[in-house]
């Protein structure tokens, strides 16, 4: 019996793409009032504590939120859950068009809601996408690109906001990003499957239920249409196999249970119960959650110190800007060093490193000011690749340790943890001052770091990918 082919489509791009712009879009909403937060005050008539509570709106509705839409993820697809985040998106951005006063100011907080709202699908489902549109070699790279955007679309905020001086150009900005938002929302509408038509990947394929039946005298080749094509060998069969009577013994059916409220809290349970996964989970998911918290206060944390709004905003902008230089660590983990334990230990040095320079730097310790600018220059931009590069790492340390329960089941427990993290302190940044804030990232980083030393790397996902014969086509 010849075994059916595993197969790549260009379209993967495409539907890539897609996601990444509703990422940025997401992120981009989530920040524009914090980026403009002097601008905002004047707008509304409102303090710097409004603007980082319209902040904390992106956590506090992912914990509402998050039980409904993992759920959903897995109970109506991929497609339908991207779409409806994509239209979340939208709505949100809409709304801020027409409240630009005191008194409609809680149109804003509706509209920052809305589109916090989508914030678990958007952080739950790169990992998802990767799993079921691109090959092994691909897929860190693809989890990178659709997660370390997010950075992209907080740096689009900074950038926007730096020409954002006064009311009227306020509102200029909120038409365009609603318009932007809409027109996302049609081409996610257009096209966006929640996965091809065959799997490109023998654990997707597993993971799908697809029967799979290993031939050893089959040889790859590449189909009428030019598309990639992979045939399994008998080394992946024998993994397949295993991977479906340990799911026959614990499920006692051959076919998956549909996604409910008692097996996603069976699973989540189970991860916190493999001590490897436990670590992962809550090193990766507090110190991004800490992270992107203190990127969104950083004016805040700036301006106290003597800092202009568009000093304070430039700042920002290099970190999140170069956030998208995470996507390096993507590519790394794929070609050159896959080994999710030790690029993690190199991050969260790294970030360590950087934000306790950049906490003494600004905490009015004496230091001459040429260094003083090299010193923030430096470490700002630092800390945002690292901060951002952690996602994909994480996302692949996760569906390892967690194999073969579903990516966006990982992924969306990690973001919980993160978003908590970030509630909290954005919670607790009115009570400290800006030195203790720089403080809470140092530690957190330095915190995390020492607790991955004892993960343990597993990688039964990439060895069953691995077992079988691949061959590439012209795409």
């Amino acid at each position: 019996m010849t075994a059916p082919t595993l197969q790549l489509y260009k379209r993967r791009w495409y539907v890539l793409v897609v996601f990444m712009l509703i990422v940025i879009n997401q992120n981009n909403i989530w920040l524009t009032y914090g980026a403009t937060s002097t601008t905002t005050q004047e707008a509304y008539g409102i303090n710097a504590n409004w603007v980082n509570a319209l902040g904390a709106a992106g956590p506090v509705a992912f914990l509402i939120i998050y039980p409904f839409s993992s759920w959903a993820i897995g109970a109506m697809g991929l497609r339908v859950s991207v779409v409806a985040a994509a239209a979340l998106v939208a709505a949100g951005s809409v709304i801020r068009v027409f409240c630009m006063s005191y008194d409609t100011f809680w149109m804003v907080g509706a509209g920052q809601l809305l589109n916090a709202a989508a914030g678990p699908i958007v952080m739950s489902v790169p990992p998802l996408v990767s799993a079921a549109w691109f090959p092994a070699e691909e897929r860190t790279l693809a989890t990178a690109l659709g997660s370390v955007v997010s950075a992209l679309g907080c740096g689009l905020a900074f950038l926007v906001g730096l020409g954002v001086t006064n009311v009227h150009q306020l509102h200029i900005m909120l038409y365009a990003e609603g318009g932007f938002c809409v027109l996302v929302f049609i081409m996610s509408c257009i096209y966006f499957p929640s996965a091809p038509p065959t799997p490109p990947t023998l654990s997707a394929a597993e993971r799908n239920h697809v029967v799979v039946v290993a031939d050893a005298k089959s040889n790859t080749n590449t189909n009428n249409n030019g598309a990639d094509k992979y045939v399994i060998n008998d080394e992946a069969s024998a993994l397949l196999a295993k991977h479906h009577h340990h799911q026959h013994q614990q499920q006692q059916q051959q076919s998956p249970p549909k996604r409910d409220g008692r097996l996603l809290f069976k699973q989540s349970i189970g991860m916190f119960a493999q001590r490897d996964a436990c670590l992962v989970l809550l090193t990766g998911g507090i110190l991004t959650g800490v992270n992107g918290a203190w990127v969104g206060v950083i004016v805040n944390i700036l301006v106290p110190l003597g800092y202009s709004q568009p000093s304070a905003q430039l700042v920002g902008l290099m970190s999140t800007i170069a956030g998208t230089g995470g996507i390096l660590f993507g590519k790394i983990h794929d070609s050159y060093y896959k080994n999710y334990k030790g690029l993690l230990l190199i991050i969260y040095g790294v970030l360590a490193l950087a934000s306790f320079s950049f906490t003494i730097t600004t905490s009015g310790i004496y230091v001459p000011h040429t260094w003083s600018v090299a010193i923030v220059f430096v470490s700002t931009p630092l800390i945002g690749m690292c901060g951002a590069g952690i996602y994909p790492i994480l996302y692949e340390a996760l569906a390892e340790t967690t194999f073969p329960v579903s990516e966006d089941v990982s992924a969306g427990l990690v973001s919980l943890i993160n978003n908590l993290a970030c509630f909290v302190y954005i919670f607790v940044a009115d009570y400290l001052t800006p030195l203790m804030m720089n403080c809470l990232l140092t530690g957190t980083a330095a915190v995390c770091f020492f607790c991955t030393i004892f993960i343990r790397k597993r990688y039964p996902r990439s060895n069953l990918d691995a077992a079988g014969a691949i061959t590439t086509g012209t795409v």
